[in-house]
């Protein structure tokens, strides 16, 4: 479980990264954060989530989707410079006093460069989730 006070406590930004293997609990984790910060800090928390942006767009027939579609199909992954497509569309619509949690993005080093060019700005607090996969 994530201490969100500390999160808090420590955001002097506006950007959170959550990292953590697949199946780890990202998506349960940004849920309650996204209820918890809203009440916190007063102000809508934007999710970045790779994989809900591209089903978005798949459903939505765009252009950018047909791209996304196209690698999903083939069980590749996004590129980076589609994936900058996603980001750009994605911060376009956000505000810049809102928070904006980056689920599971970035991937690579490449995507780390996407985050710095297109958002400008690096998250200021990193949370990386550990699973025992004993458990």
């Amino acid at each position: 479980m994530v201490d969100l006070d500390v999160v808090t406590e420590r955001l002097p930004g506006r950007g959170i990264l959550l990292m953590g293997p697949p199946c780890g609990g990202k998506g349960e984790q940004t849920g309650i954060a996204q209820n918890f910060l809203r009440k916190r800090l007063f102000c809508p928390v934007n999710i970045f989530s790779p994989g809900q942006l591209f089903r978005q767009e798949v459903e939505r027939d765009s252009l950018l989707g047909k791209r996304v579609e196209s690698y999903l199909n083939r069980g590749l992954p996004v590129p980076d410079d589609v994936m900058s497509e996603v980001v750009r569309g994605f911060i376009s619509h956000c505000d810049r006093n809102q928070v904006i949690w980056w689920d599971g993005f970035p991937r690579s080093r490449g995507q780390v460069d996407i985050l710095g060019h297109e958002a400008g700005d690096f998250p200021s607090v990193v949370i990386v989730l550990e699973v025992d996969r004993k458990e």
